[in-house]
């Protein structure tokens, strides 16, 4: 379903320094399955999924949509049809709702661009049926982002890319910035999504251990680039960079008697090799030593 071909993407440039956000980074994404993208901050995890729904340009490479280019097709007459089955959960549910419109507005504003639905009746109902799907009574329809919760407002976010029904979503670390009490209930929600609507989902986040919960395969950037791609459990039982090992030692053991496990050093080569297939399935960045 989407295929990320030597993708970079840089900021800067000219007068300022050049960052490389995302740096020949490579993966496909199947139908139906549920890709994982991890990383520290900084690691250019939620930049490459802008990239795949065409709200970042590539500095190079390719993003491919069921073999369609992203880059061109966001430019074409037929947008459209990309806006339709390719939508985006951001992380920040206060700040991706517009403060000024009511959530009903909010939800149908995507059918309203995209003229996807002219008849004013059946547009009401296909949001009221977004918000019902997120678990929020359509009567709520009429307030404003303000008056609900973070978890709330992050089902209005939700509600908002289903009621275009797409086929690809991509989750930019949609439960960090939610209380721990609520966050299991997101992905609850979005793991019944996926199984009820045939969703595939692009899930980028920091939080390992979530992760692997919803994912069936998991690609770990660290600087810009994969450094390891393979099956979720696998991976997490047997990492094969030096960079995954050390983000796996540094998670917190749930138990108060456990000793402390001090997070493993990494340091970073200057230049790293091409990703190899060492296993079947298990893709891993080979270090090379600048010299």
């Amino acid at each position: 379903m989407l295929e990320v071909s030597r993708l970079v993407h840089t900021f800067g440039g000219r007068r300022g320094p050049r960052v490389h956000a995302v740096d020949d980074v490579s993966l496909w994404v199947d139908e139906g399955e549920t890709f994982g993208l991890v990383g520290e901050s900084g690691s250019g995890k939620s930049t490459l999924g802008r990239c795949v729904v065409g709200l970042y340009a590539p500095t190079g490479g390719s993003v491919r949509y069921r073999d369609r280019d992203v880059t061109r097709w966001a430019r074409a007459r037929d947008a459209s049809q990309l806006r339709r089955e390719v939508q985006m959960v951001f992380q920040d549910p206060y700040a991706s709702l517009d403060p000024r419109m009511r959530v009903r507005d909010i939800v149908a504003e995507g059918l309203e661009i995209g003229r996807l639905e002219p008849d004013a009746r059946r547009r009401a109902s296909r949001v009221d049926d977004a918000l019902a799907a997120v678990g929020l009574d359509p009567a709520v329809g009429g307030r404003y982002p303000h008056e609900f919760s973070g978890g709330q407002r992050q089902r209005v976010g939700i509600a908002r890319a289903l009621v275009l029904e797409p086929r690809l979503v991509v989750c930019d670390e949609p439960i960090s910035a939610l209380d721990v009490s609520v966050q299991a209930q997101i992905v609850n929600l979005l793991t019944d999504l996926k199984r009820d609507r045939g969703l595939t989902y692009l899930f980028v986040a920091h939080d390992l251990a979530m992760v692997r919960h919803v994912s069936d395969r998991v690609g770990v950037m660290h600087d810009g680039r994969l450094v390891e791609v393979g099956p979720a459990d696998d991976v997490y039982r047997d990492p094969l960079h030096p960079y995954t090992r050390s983000l796996l030692a540094a998670v917190p053991v749930p138990d108060p008697d456990a000793p402390p496990r001090p997070r493993l050093p990494y340091d970073a080569p200057a230049r790293h090799g091409e990703l190899v297939e060492v296993r079947p399935g298990r893709w891993v960045r080979e270090a090379v030593d600048a010299g």
